[in-house]
């Protein structure tokens, strides 16, 4: 519709209600249909460069006036769609920058982990946190199909086993001795080969009434008598030893008989020790000589006393390694026997 007036006149909008100067076409505002926007930009432009060229109160190009749309432009359209994606886009910006300031992302509380059993898995989600197990002191029964693990204690110290060396073989400290009197006993040594051998050994008398051994050797006078002892190691074989019991049964002396007040002295063939040779297998082992066929005192009497001494009775002690010569001089004669220290 044609409107008459200067600029400064005011028109009220009949669809909207808002008051717009006269040289307006249409209400900008509402564009009299409701919507308030101009069609196509070039036309407000026309139309106010048409406004402003004509003189006042002239009449209107046939063909200049402005069409309406009934709805945005396409321009519009994409200019809408640019300012959303630009604020999305500012939107994930600033989304970023906070949780950057946070640390990465957001912390998320770690599902407690409840054991069980290889026989048994649940389906049943907890959503309440569960406790980590404490450790029991009493054994618990593991339920069928669950194996268990029982603590394994240290083993206790053990004392180590020393291995003995068996024996190839051995030898007796004596292979031949005589007892001058009843109850008189001698105890056996054995050295085994090699040094550091050790074996079970076995003592055995052909006859324990004249002279009798215990397990360890000892060797004890019964009667008067001459038996053999053996000796026997497992695995090695025998060895043996005569034993001379000389005495008399009665008086526990010497088997030899005193002569008659009238008698002529002994010949020097009728006296004799009880051992020409003999060895003693270690410091301190003894041995005792008799002289058989007087009863005269003996005078006793050691070579070399570093090796072995002789006592007043007879009795022969080793003292160190050597060979000596233990004489018994009676009625005259000198008796000699010797001796081995030999260890």
């Amino acid at each position: 519709m044609a409107r008459r007036g200067t600029k400064n006149d005011l028109v009220k909008c009949e669809y909207c209600g808002e008051m717009y100067s006269v040289t307006y076409r249409h209400c900008p505002f509402c564009n009299e249909d409701g919507t308030g926007r101009w069609n196509e930009p070039e036309e407000q432009d026309d139309y106010y460069n048409e406004r402003e060229a004509r003189p006042s109160g002239g009449k209107r190009l046939a063909g200049s006036s402005r069409r309406r749309g009934n709805g945005p432009s396409v321009r519009s359209i994409i200019g809408g769609i640019v300012s959303l994606a630009l604020i999305i886009a500012a939107v994930c910006i600033v989304i970023s920058l906070v949780r950057s300031f946070l640390g990465g992302k957001d912390p998320k509380p770690k599902e407690s982990a409840v054991p069980t059993s290889p026989a048994v898995v649940s389906t049943v989600p907890t959503t309440e946190p569960t406790e980590p197990a404490v450790p029991s002191a009493d054994p618990v029964e593991p339920t069928p199909g669950q194996t268990t693990t029982e603590p394994t204690l240290p083993p206790a110290p053990t004392t180590p086993m020393v291995e003995l060396t068996a024996p190839t073989s051995f030898k007796l400290s004596k292979s031949d001795f005589t007892f001058s009197r009843v109850g008189e006993t001698y105890k056996m040594k054995v050295t085994y080969t090699p040094a550091d051998a050790r074996g079970d050994i076995t003592w055995k008398s052909s006859n324990p009434n004249v002279a009798s051994v215990s397990w360890d050797g000892t060797v004890t006078a019964v009667s008067p008598g001459t038996i053999t002892l053996t000796a026997t190691v497992a695995g090695v074989g025998e060895k043996t030893c005569i034993v001379r019991c000389n005495f008399s049964s009665s008086s526990g002396t010497s088997t030899s008989t005193p002569a008659p007040a009238d008698s002529q002295a002994p010949a020097p063939s009728d006296l004799k020790l009880s051992r020409s040779d003999f060895t003693l297998s270690s410091a301190g082992d003894s041995w005792r000589l008799v002289v058989s066929g007087t009863s005269s005192a003996v005078t006793w009497a050691s070579s070399n006393s570093e090796v072995a001494t002789v006592g007043g009775d007879g009795t022969v002690t080793a003292v160190g390694k050597g060979t000596c010569n233990v004489t018994a001089t009676v009625d005259g004669v000198t008796l000699k026997c010797i001796v081995r220290c030999t260890w």
